[in-house]
């Protein structure tokens, strides 16, 4: 029941050392006298090539595209360079409509300067690039797409497979970007236009993303089923976001639920429509998610009465330091919404200009603690407790329109400690001490 602990700085620059060392050293590098050098023109077959070609060889892609009859198989070690402009944008191009590569088991593929267009039969589902357990994939400077077809996905990495994106796009997808089973590293990738999710991590997967931009996505004709920038499921699925951009998806930017666990550190959620209730981040049936240095800032156009920037519920454990919520908002905008069972903690942040109250506690079974934070300027409430346990300790709630604090309900249970707020009222069977603050006036009523 512990909140989920941050890693390291160190563990983070490993992290980031070993993904740079995989693609300097690993495979972007010069032939070996050993190794084979093999070159396909822009009417030579590629299939051909990568069939007859002896492991570890190093196939020159020409500019241009490249048709594929049927997916092309990768059962062995192979390395596929193709051509780059002035901007990094990839001009050789591989299409297929059946798929275009499946990595088996064992095998390792590497891609610099690549693109690659899956246009799958309508109805179809398909996958631009498919990574077998215990396979291994590589790519930068490429970009991948799934056009047309049914829920095709741009990659779909299994469990126990690995992969590595650097300055790669993952669009255009009619499903989801990235499907996560295995294990993936994303440095400096966009991900935009897909359907469905941008990433999304199921079953045990892991996903480290570093520098990335995930926008966009979600877009797709079902209104109850709408995709999110990162969606994380199940026990033992992981993300870690550091320094990413998240913003101006359809259903939602991070989801995280189902026993699942996420840390963002140092990220932006900004401007994702709610096709549900909630906005920038969900967190879900007894998941844990840790937030650092965060700008989380909603503006729930999306036609509903009620939206929250923040919700967390259902058993969850979330933990906030030095981070900033806010909700621009036309509707009632909440900052955080925490119900049924959540355990929020929020050390160092601020909650401002909120269309509704900046932090709302809806039930009795929820618990709220709050250290050194600020709460002002919301149109509501600063800390609206409806039901529920709140500590608030060394916090500064002012300006807000309606009241600083409010206690809303009967089964309210408090402890304001070192604080300062203007306007304060609370309904007289509220259980709570106060001591050591400076509010003024403390208004006890009784409903």
């Amino acid at each position: 029941s512990s909140p989920l602990l941050l890693p390291s700085s160190s563990a983070s620059s490993s992290a980031v050392s070993v993904s740079t060392s995989c693609l300097t050293s690993s495979w972007l590098r010069e032939l070996h006298s050993w190794e084979t050098s093999m070159n396909v023109p822009r009417d030579g077959s590629l299939s051909e090539v990568c069939l007859h070609a002896p492991p570890n060889a190093h196939i020159f892609l020409a500019p241009g595209v490249h048709v594929l009859n049927e997916q092309l198989v990768i059962n062995k070690n192979l390395q596929i360079i193709g051509s780059v402009n002035n901007k990094n944008i990839p001009v050789s191009v591989i299409r297929g409509s059946q798929g275009v590569f499946r990595i088996s088991k064992q095998a390792h593929l590497g891609l610099y300067g690549v693109a690659i267009w899956c246009h799958s039969p309508e109805f179809s589902r398909r996958n631009a690039v498919i990574v077998d357990s215990h396979a291994t994939f590589y790519a930068t400077y490429s970009h991948i797409k799934c056009v047309s077809g049914r829920y095709c996905g741009g990659m779909l990495v299994q469990t126990f497979a690995s992969v590595l994106l650097h300055e790669c796009t993952i669009s255009a997808c009619t499903g989801s970007g990235v499907i996560l089973f295995g294990i993936g590293q994303f440095q400096h990738c966009d991900f935009y236009d897909n359907h469905f999710n941008g990433i999304e991590v199921q079953k045990g997967g892991e996903a480290y993303v570093n520098c990335c931009h995930v926008h966009s996505n979600g877009y797709c004709n079902n209104e109850d089923d709408l995709g999110s920038g990162v969606t994380c499921c199940g026990g033992t699925s992981f993300v870690w976001l550091r320094n990413s951009l998240i913003h101006g998806n359809q259903g939602g930017g991070l989801i995280v639920q189902s026993e699942a666990k996420a840390i963002a550190q140092g990220c932006q959620l900004s401007q994702n429509h709610a096709g549900h209730d909630f906005g920038d981040l969900d967190v879900d049936t007894e998941s844990d998610v840790v937030l650092e240095n965060c700008v989380l800032k909603g503006n729930g156009e999306h036609g509903k009465e009620q939206y929250s920037v923040i919700c967390a519920q259902r058993h969850c454990r979330l933990t906030m330091r030095h981070c900033f919520v806010t909700c621009d908002a036309l509707s009632f905008g909440t900052g955080l919404d925490i119900q049924t069972g959540a355990t929020v903690k929020l050390e160092d942040c601020e909650v401002c200009e909120c269309s509704g109250s900046g932090v709302l506690l809806r039930n009795q079974n929820v618990t709220v603690q709050m250290n050194l934070c600020k709460l002002h300027s919301n149109r509501l409430h600063g800390v609206e407790v409806q039901a529920g346990c709140i500590e608030i300790h060394d916090c500064k709630a002012v300006d807000n329109l309606a009241h600083d604090i409010y206690f809303s309900g009967e089964e309210c249970k408090y402890e304001i400690v070192r604080s300062t707020a203007l306007a304060v009222s609370v309904i007289e069977h509220s259980d709570g001490i106060a001591f050591g603050n400076s509010i003024v006036p403390f208004d006890a009523r009784s409903y």
